[in-house]
């Protein structure tokens, strides 16, 4: 039995051959840094960040062109990071490794890292697209993902006979030698130690690099539509390594090193610039004064005077009075949370199934307070109703299918589809093209000058009009606030932003937003004393976290998504209704106040929100199931807390809308239930064919009682009560 003494030698020895071998890793590492850099960062913002596991929800249903530009745009990145890497350690051990400066061979294990590092930093590039698909838990997609499993491994094994596949060629074909044998010496790591072929993809991607950063700056939706949102981040990482790793390159030795060069002192790299550390500080420093940020304006026609808050409700006093005098007038409140495109498509989809089904619901619908997600789908549908007549294709709207089966005796009409229509698209992927091209390389520039990706965001929302049959021009060249310029009633809408400085509501309405009415709030065009368009106005509510950036409003501050104050935009209806029974009050109205409440949390208890109320009052709240994360709790308790107060404020808020309308007025909530079968919609910008179905079914099948309100308060608005 070996001696305690033996056992220790031995795990000493072990550790000390680990040590060595971590050292030598790490040695290897470090030249081609940013190739890996670049799949460690992709592979987190793909895998950890709910927009980013969602980013392929809807490959499966984008047809065989765009999967075909998946595949190709994951094996341009695993490439890329191959190539790069294979270049910078070319250059810093030499492309023959064995024999190195005074005739001393390079340690075999040494050599065979080199070899190999740079094979696997590719295979992992194929690795986290593989995990990409898998992650959103859709058996179609992971099937995609796991299509790439075969070929991460084909490049593999390509890699690792390349130099043999190569003899064999110029054996069987001596005319391509001149095109795959580097005209240099042996380990001479320049760029003309490269073969031509080699040479060539130098350049091309370089060049490549730069062209798809001018596309993605002049035209991110158009270069968004043609890759699509799944393929794009592949090829804006692929784009980035060429770039960076090149920096590397240049700034080994202090600098020394260059292009054209071949001298150089093998496999010792002497005072290298750390290059990524400089990149993040000239970001850094360049922020101070740099900033292409700005909220988009218009400069022509002049932004529409504000409508005074009585003004408006007088317009819709006068227009609903018509009803039967002995009836209430049903004055309708309407909050929608946000939760980006799945706030908004639901969103949508519940208020023109209302319109559809109860022709008079625009007449009682005083105004709509949303947030974010929720903001862009209030706007679409307000943007509908201010339309003379919808295109013919909605006047006879056929219902798509939907899983599980509608069970319903109705079916959508002109404007419940209409929105779906508008919001049925890929708005993902311009902003990841202008996130990944144009506004990343602004944060290097000293001078801002390129768009940003809240701008292609914008652009995204505009052009989804013409795309669904309406005028082109309807969000892209007219101002946010002329459809309420006329006398008439169109139900107002206050879109709730966050002010970064303050942490306040700023409300971007044709309402004039007045300290008495909402108070400690900021009025958006006080702010910004200029026009915008639609979508500008429906964004700046939804700016959420790094998907799109803080705006800035001049010297005012920045604004922020509305969630940051209160996601569900409870607060500010409650404002508004507060306000409007206060001036109808001494008139004599007979008025019933109705809330709508839209939520689209799956996850959110529905105990914890106000049940629907009236004599008997609102159902005491259930316990609380709820658990967080116990990992971390002594550094991330406090993160935990401000996170879930955010919500808690909401749910406050909520409570405080029920109340406002009285013990005679009516609340109602449409949410979106937990489905096993079916996947959880996504929170971005791009929804799964699946996910759409799953919505309209939610609004129509007994589940979750949405069908059952929906009936009630189609019934209460198109008859008389009790």
């Amino acid at each position: 039995m070996p001696s305690p003494q033996h056992l220790l030698n031995q795990a000493l020895r072990t550790f000390a051959r680990l040590w060595a071998f971590l050292r030598e890793l790490a040695g290897v590492l470090a030249p081609c840094r940013f190739s890996l850099f670049v799949v460690v960062a992709g592979g987190a913002l793909l895998l950890s960040v709910p927009q980013g596991r969602e980013l392929t929800v809807r490959l499966p249903d984008e047809g065989a062109g765009k999967i075909f530009l998946f595949y190709l745009c994951v094996f341009i990145w695993a490439f890329q990071s191959w190539y790069w890497a294979r270049f910078i350690l070319d250059a810093w051990f030499g492309d023959e490794r064995e024999v190195v400066d005074a005739g001393k061979r390079l340690p075999l294990r040494l050599s065979w890292l080199v070899d190999h590092v740079p094979r696997a930093v590719g295979f992992l590039a194929y690795a986290v697209a593989v995990l990409a698909c898998l992650v959103p838990g859709k058996d179609a997609t992971a099937w995609i993902g796991l299509s790439l499993l075969p070929q991460g491994l084909l490049f593999y094994v390509l890699l690792v006979r390349r130099r043999d596949m190569v003899s064999g060629l110029v054996r069987k074909f001596p005319a391509a030698s001149a095109a795959l044998t580097p005209p240099a010496p042996a380990g001479a790591a320049a760029l003309r130690a490269l073969s031509p072929l080699s040479r060539s993809i130098f350049h091309v991607t370089l060049v490549a690099a730069g062209g798809l950063t001018v596309w993605a700056g002049l035209n991110p939706v158009g270069m968004g539509g043609f890759f699509g949102s799944s393929a794009l981040p592949f090829l804006g990482f692929a784009a980035i390594v060429p770039v960076g790793s090149l920096a590397v390159y240049l700034g080994r030795d202090g600098g020394a090193a260059r292009l054209d060069r071949p001298e150089r002192r093998v496999g010792r790299p002497d005072r290298p610039y750390p290059v990524v550390s400089l990149l993040v500080g000239m970001a850094l420093v360049f922020s101070l004064w740099v900033d292409n940020h700005a909220v988009r304006v218009l400069a022509d026609p002049p932004a529409a005077q504000a409508v005074p808050l009585p003004v408006a409700i007088d317009r819709w006093s006068d227009q609903v009075a018509s009803q039967p005098p002995d009836r209430p007038v049903d004055l309708v409140v309407v909050a929608t949370a946000g939760g980006g495109i799945r706030a908004a498509y639901w969103t949508a989809t519940v208020l023109g199934a209302l319109q559809d089904r109860a022709p008079l619901f625009r007449r009682q619908l005083l105004g709509i307070s949303a947030v974010s997600g929720g903001s862009v789908g209030a706007a679409t549908f307000v943007t509908l109703l201010s339309q003379p007549q919808l295109p013919p294709q909605y006047l006879r709207c056929a219902p798509e299918g939907a899983s599980p089966p509608v069970q319903a005796t109705w079916t959508p009409g002109p404007f419940e589809c209409a929105g779906q229509a508008v919001l049925s698209r890929d708005l993902l992927a311009p902003t990841m093209a202008a996130l990944l091209f144009s506004d990343l390389l602004q944060q290097f520039i000293p001078v801002a000058f390129l768009p940003d990706r809240a701008r292609a965001l914008e652009q995204a929302l505009e052009q989804a009009w013409p795309a669904a049959g309406f005028e082109a021009s309807l969000w892209s060249a007219r101002p946010f606030g002329q459809w309420w310029a006329h006398d008439g009633h169109l139900p107002a809408l206050l879109l709730n932003g966050t002010h970064v400085e303050t942490g306040k509501r700023i409300i971007h309405s044709a309402l004039r937003i007045d300290a008495q009415t909402f108070p400690d709030a900021f009025d958006f065009t006080r702010l910004l004393a200029a026009p915008v368009r639609p979508s500008t106005a429906a964004l700046n509510s939804a700016r959420f976290t790094f998907v799109s950036p803080a705006g800035t409003l001049g010297s005012n501050g920045r604004i922020l998504d509305g969630g940051y104050f209160e996601n569900f935009g409870a607060q500010t209806a409650a404002d508004l209704l507060r306000a409007a029974l206060r001036h109808l009050q001494p008139q004599g109205k007979r008025v019933r106040a109705i809330v709508v409440l839209i939520s689209n949390e799956p996850a959110l208890a529905r105990q914890e929100l106000p049940a629907t109320f009236g004599a008997a009052g609102p159902a005491p709240l259930g316990p609380l199931v709820r658990s967080g994360p116990q990992w971390g709790s002594e550094a991330l308790s406090p993160l935990w807390a401000l996170f879930n107060a955010r919500e808690a404020h909401a749910i406050l808020a909520t409570h405080a809308l029920r109340d406002a309308a009285g013990p005679d007025g009516v609340f109602f909530h449409f949410h979106l239930c937990r489905d096993a079968q079916a996947m959880e919609p996504a929170l971005g910008w791009v929804l799964a064919k699946e996910s759409e179905q799953w919505m309209r079914a939610q609004l129509r099948t007994p589940n979750c009682g949405n069908a059952a309100q929906l009936d009630q308060l189609v019934k209460m608005l198109t008859s008389a009560p009790p």
